[in-house]
């Protein structure tokens, strides 16, 4: 299901850069879906999801069904509470921005659409609230399809309805906002779906406002430094995209005015959508591979956690990061060896040029020095978590978030790097978290298997350094002019060879990975 929205969601920017192209429209829709994305990975996906899930799980196995079902109803009841105050204090903010910048034609477009979408937070929150209850019940596919029905409701949009509507919406950036509507009802749906398939376990929202509940105050405790963690980690995301928005050259605006001094403005139009197209490309690895693995390990962490089973919980941690480096180190490579090809095949169509490939392409490299860190870094945490320590994850990346943050203000202005500096900062930061949070844990639970954890990496490593090379000498050699061909077939010739690799290597990992593959994910 993780891969069917990974492959929906790219369908979905596919048809956006073909319709769009790289340019200010494409970068404000961007920049305003990011707004209550924000807050899914703040609070829907990330902190609220972090604590509520060991919570709630002792508490079904402590006092079964009846008393889970009451302790969601009030964190459910809460949480609406708290988005819709949120929600208001953004769309004030946008309100008073647009009061004194809204006669240029070019803001006025991000602000119209930010607040267009920014409602849509209550409702992608509250259904990842509902996912979170529903993995403790082991039941994954179900969240795991929800954003299909956004990215379908968004292709819907703009296959059908934009074409429907031309005739009293002729330009684009007023044909966008049927995208932007079709975000807000694509929540609704999702919410409904969500509750439905929640009452067939026997679950029921209703409203319960209960701010007295000891384990919901317990959750918002434990939910402060992890929301200050995730904070600081999406603020840098954010931070990235307000620094392009700031530094992109549009129509007349060039340069900007610094005090005394005026910078020359290091990007032009469509910065923004590369680095959007190059994120979805090296996300689509992290979504379906390490995401998916570290959604279905938390659950067994904090069962294990609950029960101060700690040899169980080594041995959940080691095999799953065994498996998150299996699976990420050849992404790695395979993403960093076949850019060029990838964003040709995928996005070069329409009005999205060559060099709008070739520049996304560029970025894509930088980002994908890192999955393997990123891949990691998602168990790493959720080890952490399940041992119901959110502090430790808050104070290490606190650090690297700021030290990304100094690289992008300084290397953006260097003219090979451009906006690839993003890409550069983010695989920097996540090397590091993952350095500093593992010896951190290996003093929190010793024993972990870190030593077969490096030699699994060294092999496969091996492998995928042989995958790479046969791939790149497929693209340079093969006389083949059909994109679509060239990179099937090196992507083919690729995969052959690390299989053979893996073989040789004798990586027990690749037997174990697709045992749990055609299972579901589901352990023994």
């Amino acid at each position: 299901m993780t891969l069917v929205s990974r492959v929906t969601g790219l369908a979905r920017d596919m048809l956006l850069a073909w319709w769009l192209g790289n340019n200010w429209i494409q970068d404000s829709f961007n920049y305003a879906f990011r707004m209550p994305n924000l807050f899914r990975n703040l609070l829907g996906e990330g902190a609220l999801s972090a604590a509520f899930v060991p919570l709630i799980s002792g508490r079904l196995a402590r006092e079964g069904r009846a008393a889970g079902g009451e302790f969601f109803n009030s964190v459910a009841t809460a949480l609406t509470v708290a988005l819709v105050g949120a929600t208001a204090a953004v769309l004030a903010l946008i309100a008073g921005v647009y009061a004194t910048r809204g006669s240029d034609p070019h803001t006025r477009l991000l602000l119209w659409l930010t607040a267009t979408m920014t409602p849509y937070m209550i409702f992608v929150c509250l259904v990842a609230l509902v996912g979170a209850l529903l993995n403790c019940l082991d039941r994954f596919s179900w969240p795991a399809f929800m954003p299909v029905v956004l990215n379908m409701l968004q292709v819907a949009a703009m296959a059908l309805a934009v074409p429907a509507l031309a005739r009293w919406l002729p330009e684009r950036e007023q044909q966008v906002y049927v995208v932007a509507g079709a975000v807000l009802a694509a929540g609704v749906v999702q919410l409904v779906l969500m509750l439905w398939r929640l009452r067939r376990e026997g679950f029921g929202w209703r409203w319960r406002w209960r701010p007295r509940d000891p384990d919901l105050r317990r959750l918002a405790v434990m939910m402060g430094p992890m929301v200050l963690g995730l904070g600081i980690l999406q603020f840098g995301a954010w931070l990235d995209d307000q620094v392009i928005i700031w530094l992109t050259a549009v129509g007349e605006k060039q340069t900007w005015q610094l005090g005394a001094w005026r910078v020359w403005l290091p990007l032009t139009e469509g910065a923004l959508s590369a680095v959007n197209q190059a994120r979805r490309m090296y996300q689509f690895p992290v979504g379906v591979l390490a995401i998916s693995l570290a959604t279905a390990a938390f659950p067994a962490f904090s069962r294990y956690a609950a029960r101060e089973d700690w040899a169980g919980l080594r041995g959940a941690l080691g095999g799953a990061l065994r498996l998150a480096v299996f699976e990420a180190v050849p992404a790695s490579v395979g993403l960093i060896v076949l850019a060029g090809p990838i964003m040709r095949v995928v996005f070069e169509r329409g009005r999205y040029t060559p060099a709008d490939a070739a520049y996304a392409a560029h970025i894509l490299r930088f980002y994908s020095l890192g999955i393997w860190a990123y891949c990691v870094q998602a168990i790493i945490v959720r080890g952490f978590y399940s041992l119901q320590d959110t502090l430790t994850p808050l104070r290490v990346m606190s650090k690297t978030v700021a030290l990304a943050i100094a690289v992008n203000l300084t290397l953006i202005w260097a003219a090979p790097l451009g906006a690839a500096v993003f890409g550069l900062s983010t695989s920097v930061m996540a090397s590091l978290n993952v350095v500093l949070l593992g010896r951190e844990l290996g003093r929190r639970l010793p024993g972990v298997e870190w030593r077969g954890v490096l030699g699994v990496a060294a092999r496969v490593a091996g492998a995928s350094v042989a995958m790479g090379g046969a791939a790149w000498l497929a693209q340079a050699y093969l006389p083949w002019r059909n994109k679509y061909a060239l990179l099937g077939a090196c992507m083919g010739i690729g995969l052959v060879v690390f299989a053979g690799a893996c073989r040789v290597l004798r990586i027990g990992e690749a037997g174990e990975f697709w045992h749990l593959a055609r299972r579901g994910g589901r352990a023994d």
